[in-house]
């Protein structure tokens, strides 16, 4: 093998190129160039016409066939595994996205639920506390009824002391087993919250979309493969340049201007479909408006005259949207206390509370 050439300059190696023409040397840098230009070409991704005409000088030169018949399988391959690799990477993406939002709404609700339970121990032992305290109270009446009729000492006494602390365990038991009612379905609904079902599910259904993405793409890679095929079969048998290049920039342009309709298709779609979600959007909200003011004129209406007052001095204070919330506010806590009041009257009525 010759040695390299080593030139001081650029002028120098180009004078020595002109001067040697089928040097080891020149074929080297002119096989380098032949094949960057072909990538150029290969890729669309520009050639100039001087860059074109050396380009095919140098061909002719050594007789190089610019132009085989290509691997359309290896085309479709290449293709294919460029569009799989960014498909992936967007499915990947949009997988753990849904996957951090379903853990985040998941974590919530089973913190919410959590609060819940630790509400539940306070509010039952506070409700023992309370039957025990009314326990207390009629053990001491009892004791004054007995002693003022002198029936501490009898078999009367013990039989009423028996049946009132027999109605106390079975109160105490009857809060223990809604207590552990309570806790068992705060913890059935965490268990349901945790079931990986859901999040299967969602798993599944981005996998099967990416499924069918792939294999669209793949028929895409085979249609835009055998085009390139057909193209250079044609580029072989007539060996065209320009009328090859013609062929290209048409294809190029329909690829285009049919990409930009779909363009502005999708955004004429979007809009339409914005608008009429914006339509729907200020139908409910007037709706929802429209139901507010009739509750309010309604509460108005049928108030007494000290509510009327308290409601215009807070609405003076606090700004018309804020004063009636606080009304609706202690309107539904009224209602609350009333549920809690009849049921209490309920189970007091049915003997279920000492």
């Amino acid at each position: 093998m010759a040695a390299v050439p080593q030139f001081t300059s650029k002028e120098e190696e180009r004078f020595y190129r002109h001067t040697n023409p089928n040097s080891d040397y020149t074929k080297q840098i002119d096989m380098k160039y032949i094949n960057n230009i072909g990538s150029a070409l290969k890729n669309n991704t520009g050639v100039s016409k001087a860059q074109m005409d050396d380009y095919n000088s140098r061909v002719a030169k050594w007789n190089i066939n610019t132009n085989p018949t290509p691997d359309m399988n290896q085309q479709v391959t290449d293709m294919f595994n460029k569009q799989q690799q960014y498909l992936n990477d967007m499915f990947n993406k949009q997988k753990e996205s849904q996957m951090q939002q379903l853990q985040a709404q998941r974590d919530k609700a089973v913190g919410q639920i959590n609060q819940q339970k630790a509400q539940v121990a306070p509010q039952y032992q506070q409700m023992r506390n309370q039957t025990d305290a009314v326990n207390q109270q009629n053990v001491q009446r009892l004791r004054e009824v007995m002693a003022n009729a002198g029936l501490t000492a009898t078999g009367e006494n013990v039989s009423a002391n028996a049946a009132m602390n027999n109605q106390r365990v079975s109160s105490l038991n009857q809060l223990n087993l809604q207590e552990q009612q309570t806790i068992d379905d705060l913890d059935r609904r965490i268990a349901d919250l945790n079931n990986p079902a859901e999040e299967q599910a969602m798993l599944n259904a981005i996998e099967a979309e990416r499924a069918r993405a792939m294999y669209d793409a793949y028929n895409r890679a085979e249609d835009v493969g055998y085009g390139r095929y057909r193209d250079s079969v044609l580029d072989n048998r007539y060996n065209d340049e320009f009328g090859y290049q013609k062929q290209r920039d048409a294809r190029r342009d329909a690829e285009w201007e049919s990409e930009q309709k779909y363009n502005r298709q999708w955004n004429k779609d979007q809009f339409e479909y914005q608008k009429g979600r914006d339509a729907r959007g200020d139908a409910e909200w007037e709706s929802s408006q429209k139901a507010d003011r009739a509750w309010r004129e309604y509460q108005f209406n049928n108030m007494s005259a000290s509510e009327k007052a308290q409601l215009q001095q807070r609405i003076a204070e606090l700004g018309e949207e804020m004063g009636w919330r606080l009304h609706e506010m202690e309107y539904n806590g009224n209602l609350q206390k009333g549920q809690y009041e009849a049921e209490l009257d309920y189970y007091s009525a049915m003997d279920f509370l000492p």
